[in-house]
């Protein structure tokens, strides 16, 4: 799912769309006539971005009564939130405006473009192909979980909760070592959220508050926060400077999850149905509501 440059994981999909579309803009930029390059090339960038920009409107008109909530978030695509058909009728609809005072090359530079499209729907398919979704589930993931010990933050809802949570804090702190599917069995069953994290990570210490509201709100589904490698010493310091009382917090010390459904990027969010099917990857920061809408499925009963 990931690209490794060095400290960087770039997500394939998104890579892929950049590496087609450039290759695009240059051939039908040189396919064309001499006068009409720089235009072509323009109009191709042009049209991509107002196609983007019409996936994102789509998405956000999908999911209004969330993003009404969070009016900010609609400028965050962090989340991944696009339609695909809307964009790509937008960015054909404007590149043939665009190129309206060109018809020595407009039947040329339209027939590029929709082989590029053709590329890159090519390329989407084979990933998704190769994608960990609805090929992994829980009881495949056997990689080995060490308890993060819970001391709750002075103050935090987690001290007023103590009596109510006894159970599953004794069984997390006293289990040597468990896997998803034992968390799962434990928990029911339930749908389950799993967070790769670690303390280093920015996007992960800024979604961290949103996944702690999430967990308080939504009983219904498991969340589990998968630390990527770091000590209980650490995972702790973090915890109790920034007041967060989040449960069911574990350590991956192998970093073995992202290995598993092929991510190196700090955090990915893994989400899996009832019956333990993994049914979406996130790689990525997370807003509140674009938590939101992914949740929604796993909440219904």
């Amino acid at each position: 799912m990931t690209l490794q440059l060095g400290p960087l994981a770039l997500p394939l999909g998104p890579l892929a769309l950049l590496v087609i579309l450039a290759a695009t803009a240059w051939i039908a930029a040189r396919a064309s006539h001499p006068s009409d390059r720089m235009t072509v090339d323009g109009a191709l960038w042009w049209s991509a971005a107002a196609g983007l920009l019409g996936a994102r409107a789509a998405y956000l008109l999908r999911h209004l009564e969330v993003y009404r909530d969070h009016p900010l978030a609609a400028l965050d695509i962090r989340d991944g939130g696009f339609l695909v058909l809307p964009g790509i009728a937008i960015a054909m609809l404007v590149l043939l405006w665009l190129m309206r005072t060109k018809p020595a090359s407009r039947v040329r530079v339209i027939g590029i473009a929709v082989l590029g499209l053709s590329l890159w729907w090519s390329t989407s398919a084979v990933l998704q192909e190769r994608s960990p979704v609805n090929r992994i589930n829980l009881a495949s993931l056997g990689v080995p979980l060490l308890p993060v010990p819970l001391t709750p933050p002075t103050g935090s809802k987690a001290d007023t909760d103590t009596d109510t949570d006894t159970d599953t804090d004794t069984d997390t702190d006293t289990v040597t070592a468990s896997s998803l599917a034992s968390i799962a069995a434990r928990t029911q069953a339930q749908p389950m959220v799993v967070n790769l994290w670690a303390t280093w990570c920015a996007p992960c210490r800024a979604e961290m508050p949103v996944f702690a509201r999430a967990q308080a709100s939504h009983p219904q589904i498991t969340f589990v926060f998968a630390n990527q490698g770091e000590t209980q010493a650490v995972i702790q310091a973090y915890l109790q400077r920034e007041g967060l009382a989040l449960r069911e917090i574990w350590l991956d010390p192998g970093s073995g999850l992202g290995r598993a459904v092929g991510s190196s990027a700090l955090p990915t969010t893994l989400f899996f149905d009832a019956q333990g099917r993994l049914v979406k990857v996130h790689l990525g920061m997370l807003s509140e509501a674009a938590l939101r809408v992914m949740l929604a499925p796993l909440s219904k009963p």
